[in-house]
């Protein structure tokens, strides 16, 4: 990473302007979602090497990190397969510029 810097305190999504690539991203490529384990999941999941246990059903928390200069809106969806069902608790979200949600 060219000119990192030491963060010491907790600040604000910015968005990151490339001059070294020549890769556009559009605005859907720019919201990332990651998976999130809590304190109480993040030991249990790394024992079981973060699979979802097949006895019955599985809650899985992502947050999304929007990137952009804009607010983003949109619809979550999960696809799944081999029997297995997925239902969204918050289906439509709105994530402000620069920021992540949910957020604290």
């Amino acid at each position: 990473m060219h000119g990192a810097q030491v963060v010491t305190g907790k600040s604000a999504l910015r968005p990151v302007k490339s001059t070294r690539s020549s890769l556009t991203l559009t605005p859907a490529q720019r919201v990332v979602v990651a998976q999130h384990y809590g304190d109480a999941a993040r030991a249990g999941s790394k024992a079981q090497r973060y699979r979802l246990s097949g006895d019955g059903a599985n809650t899985v928390d992502a947050q999304l990190y929007n990137l952009n200069d804009v607010p983003m809106t949109g619809s979550l969806h999960a696809d799944a397969d081999n029997g297995w069902r997925t239902a969204i608790a918050q289906p439509q979200v709105t994530i402000p510029r620069c920021r992540r949600w949910p957020w604290p």
